[in-house]
């Protein structure tokens, strides 16, 4: 299944119409605008999954069987034509096709198209490359700063006492952790921390599905796959809240996806609820500034 993302970068790679795209999907019209029209910033999962699959067989030339034989007769020489012109590129670049190109977020494919890595990759990637699959994507993953472990630590040790001092018994676990995210073989990642109340999720090999809280904090490499495409896939797959700290802004965006309510901005002078607790847990991010301030 693709993100909003994605399916925006491919319907503009095949030039399709909101009408071709809900006469090859099956997606109402309507639906179908307000996706790609941004209407919907989070659509619903069996939505992407209807649109992704018929978008991706279009993208990698099978535009005569998929569409309709006027839409073909349209479309399938531009199809036909851009395929070739990515193969001739790739090889006279002499790349392999396990060498894809990177996507806008640094991802890489097997060989031509979106995605083509499974589990079976993950688990066989080199040890000491730390990575996460996504999509059927590999995206490399930047050692941690110094400061990126304080606010780790410091968000760990705040959760944990609130934790003791109400009684609450949900899995607390930083990094690294696998989280199969959509309980599929194209997507695991390992967030920053996360917070899972419903105890059959772990099935000790990794997280099954998705945590009911994730924190990231943003570094260099990670700014824009935190931002956007993370942002979607834990939307999309159920997670109920998500934070995104920035460090050198010093400022921490909150997702409450399951209240529908975004990028809520908060500061490091700023208690911020933990929205999954019902308020009882508050993080105190002035305190969070003030060690990395010591340890500066």
């Amino acid at each position: 299944m693709l993100t909003l993302s994605e399916l925006l970068e491919l319907k503009r790679e095949t030039g399709l119409s909101n009408e071709d795209i809900a006469q090859v999907t099956g997606v109402p019209l309507s639906t179908v605008q307000k996706v790609f029209g941004g209407t919907v910033k989070a659509p619903r999962r069996k939505t992407l999954e209807a649109l992704s699959e018929p978008l991706e067989r279009i993208a990698r030339g099978g535009a005569e069987r998929d569409l309709p034989r006027e839409m073909a007769e349209h479309h399938s020489g531009m199809l036909r034509e851009e395929a070739f012109q990515y193969r001739a590129t790739s090889s006279a670049a002499g790349r392999g096709p396990e060498r894809s190109e990177p996507d806008r977020y640094g991802g890489r494919a097997r060989g031509e198209g979106y995605g083509g890595y499974t589990l079976e990759d993950y688990y066989d990637w080199p040890e000491g490359e730390r990575v996460e699959l996504i999509n059927g994507r590999i995206y490399a993953q930047a050692s941690p700063t110094v400061d990126h472990q304080i606010v780790i630590t410091q968000f760990l040790r705040q959760v944990l006492r609130c934790q003791e001092e109400h009684g609450e018994d949900c899995l607390v676990l930083p990094a690294p952790v696998d989280v199969q995210l959509d309980r599929d073989e194209r997507t695991m990642v390992q967030p920053d921390v996360i917070i899972v109340c419903d105890e059959s999720k772990n099935i000790g090999r990794c997280i099954y599905g998705a945590p009911d809280f994730v924190l990231e904090v943003l570094s260099d490499s990670s700014r824009r796959i935190d931002h956007v495409l993370k942002r979607e896939k834990y939307c999309h797959a159920g997670c109920r809240e998500y934070w995104i700290v920035d460090i050198e802004k010093q400022i921490v965006l909150v997702q409450d996806f399951e209240h529908d309510e975004y990028d809520l901005r908060y500061s490091f002078d700023d208690m911020i609820p933990i929205r999954i607790s019902d308020g009882k847990c508050v993080i105190d991010f002035a305190d969070i500034r003030a060690r990395l301030t010591r340890h500066a």
